[in-house]
């Protein structure tokens, strides 16, 4: 028979046990009952640069995707650098979908967070400043991985220009590889807003989202996940394309710890150590996608050739038919990193789409010439 002592203590433990359940069960509730996040968020700038307008689309739905039935309004946060730290600036809850802040010509950092009647913030939009491009910015916890959208492209996660009708947002997954030499492993998702599933057919008009990726140093040198390290130099970006795994390059900042590139395409990257060629190689080259598909919806509407120049040497491409007729003569090619790249949208010099079939690419370079094929499908 147990003690008074030894009863005592059981009931005491099976107090503290359910008062821990009853916490935690209020913090679930607290947080899926916490307004959802604000999307489809952009900024307008005057044309004086006074005056950065903030707008974005009402939220409706709670975190969980249940009906938000208690929202209060939205608080306006700004930073003064896009690391810096947040500082709420309006003085009462905005009730509306609209502010506007006054700039005087400076570039600050903007996000918006949904409150609803018993003061529970949601998470943060993403960001948007007030620069002349007012770039739109997912911002990754490290604080150096981002995607920098300018306006020009960023409407596409907006619910009126895009094919799905709803606002969409941006969620980065980090994975540890199973392949040597990898620093990070990436996958940046397109998330729909109504029910967070990822939307992998689409993709930016334009090769203009800046897509950075941060490392680390430690004494010098850039850890990889197998615990070996390398030096920052030998640091080359990996896009995949769901079957191959394409060099990209990037550009190394090396006093931020970032390698970055412009894409018009999200999806799973890898940082890697990769040594260097010390010459113009046009033998490595690297063209993606496998079937170009230039009609506008922004997925495959380019052809991408990459690859080592770390010499920076002079470059032409042309793109001739079967028959050997000239269609196309690429534009100068954008170098980053120890990377050129060419790109072709799949029209004429005159700005004609091409028909569906097979095309030729031709690249000079110094002495060397190299020659392919491009798939082209209406």
């Amino acid at each position: 028979m147990p003690s008074r002592n030894g009863q005592w203590n059981g009931q005491m433990r099976t107090a503290d046990s359910t008062i821990a359940l009853g916490i935690f069960f209020l913090c679930s509730v607290c947080c899926f009952a916490a307004p959802d996040q604000p999307l489809g968020i952009k900024g307008e700038i005057d044309s004086l640069h006074k005056a950065c307008t903030l707008t974005w689309e009402p939220v409706r739905q709670t975190a969980a995707g249940a009906p938000l039935t208690n929202l209060a309004g939205y608080n306006i946060y700004r930073r003064v650098s896009v690391r810096g730290t947040a500082e709420r600036i309006n003085s009462y809850i905005v009730p509306v979908s609209i502010f506007a802040d006054r700039v005087n010509g400076q570039t600050f950092y903007y996000s918006v967070r949904a409150v609803d009647a018993d003061g529970v913030e949601s998470a943060e939009s993403l960001l948007v400043d007030s620069s002349d491009n007012t770039n739109l910015i997912f911002l990754a916890g490290d604080g150096r991985t981002s995607i920098v959208i300018p306006q020009t492209i960023s409407g596409l996660l907006q619910s009126s220009n895009n094919k799905y009708g709803v606002p969409l947002t941006i969620r980065l997954k980090e994975n540890f590889a199973a392949t040597s030499g990898v620093v990070r492993d990436l996958e940046f998702q397109f998330l729909r807003g109504d029910t967070k599933q990822v939307a992998t057919d689409i993709a930016f008009s334009a090769p203009d989202a800046d897509v950075q990726i941060g490392y680390e140093l430690l004494n010098g040198e850039v850890p990889l996940q197998n615990n070996l390290s390398v030096s920052p130099d030998q640091l080359t970006l990996y896009w995949s394309n769901g079957i191959n795994w394409i060099k990209v390059g990037g550009a190394n900042d090396k006093s931020g710890q970032i390698v970055s590139i412009n894409s018009s395409q999200l999806g799973h990257y890898q940082l890697r150590d990769d040594s260097p060629s010390s010459e113009l190689t046009l033998s490595k080259i690297t063209v993606y996608p496998s079937l170009l598909t230039p009609n506008g919806d922004g997925f495959n509407d380019r052809v991408y050739m990459v690859f080592e120049n770390p010499g920076n040497a002079s470059l032409h491409g042309d793109i001739y038919d079967l028959f050997g007729r000239h269609v196309a003569s690429l534009a100068p090619p954008a170098s980053m990193g120890g990377e050129t790249t060419l790109v072709w949208n799949g029209k004429t010099n005159d700005g004609t789409t091409i028909p569906s079939g097979l095309y030729v690419y031709r690249i000079e370079g110094d002495i060397k010439t190299i020659t392919g094929t491009i798939a082209v499908a209406r």
